[in-house]
């Protein structure tokens, strides 16, 4: 797959082609094919790996687009528009700790590609070695080491590099290559999978959220009540001061009646799943009261 990186510096352009390889003993590589679920998936993953470091690390913004198929290959062309938001000067510690030239950002993306996977490799996928470097290089400011724990710990960025490398896992991909400027930028064998592989970790996270919200269905318990704001959703509503004064009323007055509410959107994960189960508790809740237009 070539993909044509176009890089515009302040006021000029420039661009650099690149080949994304899929090799193996895949039937259906052989006849220069591949299937559309694993070439999506990865493809969107190298995607986002080249837009994040190119956003986070080099002040670039990246917009890559399918502009050609080649008959008679798995090979797509591709086309992306860069443009710079942020002064190369910015960066230049950062650059050096990667051993990359600030000359020329079409040069600097193309090896930060390469050496941000070849660290990977090199620590067997174990990247706090790696960020743990950080600490004693004494160029990069507090504010460029902060700057690159937060681009390498970016769960989507690893999810991206989880995809970008996931054929991989299917019989007959052997090996994912790119190419820019005729030469090898790196190389993933399948022995290297498991090195990008990410296990989202379990984790919890609150969002506190205020809404005026329409009671649709309470509980035969009380416990859960179903209520429809920015989004519908069910919640455990804690206010001791609104239970007490609706406890003898019939839900069927209740319900279409609006409320003002405010309480916390718990999202919790397991470990090794990407989706977050959201739970709602109200904290406190009272029936809107209706504005009177003054004429």
């Amino acid at each position: 797959m070539n993909v044509n990186m176009k890089l515009p510096g302040i006021g000029e352009s420039s661009e650099e082609y690149f080949v994304l390889e899929f090799s193996g003993g895949s039937p259906v590589l052989s006849a220069h094919q591949i299937a559309i679920r694993e070439y999506a998936r990865s493809l969107a993953g190298y995607d986002f790996f080249v837009r994040h470091i190119a956003r986070e690390m080099l002040r670039t913004d990246v917009n890559i687009c399918v502009s050609a198929q080649k008959s008679g290959s798995y090979e797509s062309h591709l086309h992306a528009f860069i443009d710079t938001i942020g002064a190369v000067s910015s960066i230049l510690g950062i650059l050096s700790f990667f051993g990359v030239s600030a000359k020329s950002v079409r040069e600097a993306l193309s090896r930060l590609q390469a050496v941000i996977v070849r660290k990977y490799k090199h620590y067997s996928g174990d990247m706090q070695q790696y960020i743990a470097e950080l600490a004693e290089y004494s160029i990069l400011s507090d504010g460029d080491k902060d700057m690159l724990l937060k681009a390498l710990e970016n769960e989507p960025f690893l999810e991206a590099l989880d995809d970008f490398t996931s054929p991989l896992d299917s019989d007959g991909y052997d090996m994912i290559r790119v190419v820019g400027g005729g030469e090898e930028l790196f190389a993933v064998s399948k022995a290297d999978r498991q090195f990008f592989k990410f296990v989202p970790p379990a984790g919890e996270k609150t969002e506190d959220f205020e809404d005026t919200v329409e009671l649709l269905y309470i509980s035969p318990e009380l416990i859960k009540w179903k209520f429809k704001g920015q989004e519908t959703f069910w919640a455990d509503v804690l206010d001791v001061s609104f239970l007490e004064a609706t406890g003898n009323v019939r839900s069927t007055e209740l319900k279409g009646v609006k409320y003002d509410c405010q309480g916390r959107k718990v999202l919790r994960r397991k470990r090794g799943s990407k989706k977050w189960i959201s739970t709602y508790y109200i904290d406190k809740i009272e029936e809107r009261q209706q504005q009177m237009s003054v004429f």
